[in-house]
């Protein structure tokens, strides 16, 4: 199939903090000669908002989007759009996106897919029966560090992995980032943050067979700071602290910790254990090298060298040139060309009419393993990631799926 080298119109939805740095990923494509995206639009219902996006737009993209504050009016009133770029609160996901996909466009969302596993089937199916791509904004696995813990694993070389850890402890009781992350029926931190972790086990590890989980609310209330004022409080419903114990098909084990809300020494770590050595992950958008212990010692770094020539796409490479072991940059540079690499793959698979990286069924199953941890911990045993994704358990999402009338 010849694709069409014509960038393709699209709007973005949602101009907050993430609309924003999608932008910056748009203009990160643009300085590097990949004329993936025109942005055409803008829509949020602050117009006042999007109304000063647009003009960051016409700095960095050197044209003034057109504003809207109603989706369903832009669509009506921009035939010529071919795509959406979605980064509105994940409880609007389904119902936005099904919009935008009736209309015959391709769809691009923010993790998560949706705030449910039934909103996010409902986003599935009617991608599926559209003809249209569906794809899942998920970063933290374009980050060439994590290419490069993939090609390791999938190499051999440290042997079968048989034990992952990952754990991620701190946050006190600050607001993290928006207030919505601490309110179960608008999407809460450990569904927000889990779909990262999830994707990134599944995707260096693989498919999950049973998850035991414990869950927990520790800091009820959250507040953010201005020096010694608290400017802002909100009164936390959704759990801050899970503990899972996984099993993969594939036979290794795995023990997921996330406490949002502890006080003191911040941990975090992604140690993969295998038959031959081990594999310790730096924090994501870091840049920093992974350090190998067993068998490395006897490799030295000529066979990691050869491994990660292999691990990068072109795109990639594109944007992190002299990419070794490692790199060093801002983590605002980081953001954006992590943002502006899955951006890119969304384009190729619309011109290509091809799956994207991360589907919409991707971003269910990265769902589905997030709660699974939850309905594990309401449910008193092991659930499979499979019950949650078909939805034969969802006991603990009854009170979000009918919050939103599902």
């Amino acid at each position: 199939m010849t694709p069409s080298k014509h960038p393709i119109a699209l709007g973005l939805v949602g101009c907050g903090v993430m609309g924003r740095r999608h932008v910056l990923g748009l203009k990160e494509l643009k300085e590097r000669g990949f004329q993936a995206f025109e942005l055409e639009a803008l829509c949020d219902l602050d117009v006042h908002r999007a109304e000063e996006l647009a003009l960051v737009c016409e700095s960095h993209l050197g044209r003034r989007p057109k504003v809207f504050g109603d989706l369903e009016k832009m669509l009506s009133e921009l035939p010529s759009l071919e795509a959406i770029d979605l980064v509105t609160s994940p409880k609007t996901h389904h119902t936005l996106a099904k919009l935008a996909l009736e209309a015959g466009l391709d769809v691009i969302v923010e993790k998560p897919i949706a705030l449910t596993i039934r909103a996010a089937r409902l986003m599935v199916e009617e991608a599926r029966s559209q003809g249209r791509v569906l794809a899942v904004a998920e970063n933290y696995r374009r980050d060439p560090q994590n290419r490069l813990v993939k090609a390791v694993i999938e190499s051999g070389m440290l042997g079968k992995p048989y034990l992952v850890i990952q754990q991620s402890v701190g946050g006190g009781n600050e607001i993290l980032i928006t207030p919505w992350r601490h309110l179960k029926n608008e999407g809460g931190i450990l569904i927000d943050m889990g779909v990262h972790y999830a994707d990134l086990l599944r995707y260096i590890i693989g498919e999950v067979e049973e998850v035991y989980g414990f869950i927990a609310l520790k800091e009820k209330e959250r507040v953010r700071r201005e020096g010694c004022l608290i400017v802002e409080r909100v009164y936390a419903t959704a759990e801050d602290t899970a503990l899972g114990i996984l099993r993969f098909e594939g036979g290794a084990f795995g023990q997921w910790t996330e406490v949002h809300g502890a006080w003191g020494e911040a941990l975090w770590q992604r140690i993969i254990y295998c038959d031959k050595g081990s594999l310790k992950a730096p924090p994501d958008r870091s840049g920093k090298p992974l350090e190998a212990r067993g068998i490395r010692e006897s490799l030295g770094n000529e066979a990691f060298m050869n491994i990660a020539d292999k691990a990068l796409d072109n795109i990639t490479r594109r944007l992190f040139p002299g990419y070794g072991l490692s790199y060093e940059m801002p983590f605002e540079q980081i953001d954006r060309k992590l943002i502006a690499i899955e951006l890119y793959d969304f384009a190729e698979s619309i011109r290509y009419r091809r799956k994207p990286e991360v589907d919409g069924l991707e971003g269910l199953k990265d769902l589905a393993l997030s709660y699974a941890l939850c309905e594990a911990a309401m449910a008193g045993r092991p659930v499979a990631p499979r019950e949650v994704e078909e939805g034969l358990v969802e006991a603990y999402q009854e009170s979000i799926n009918k919050a939103l009338g599902l």
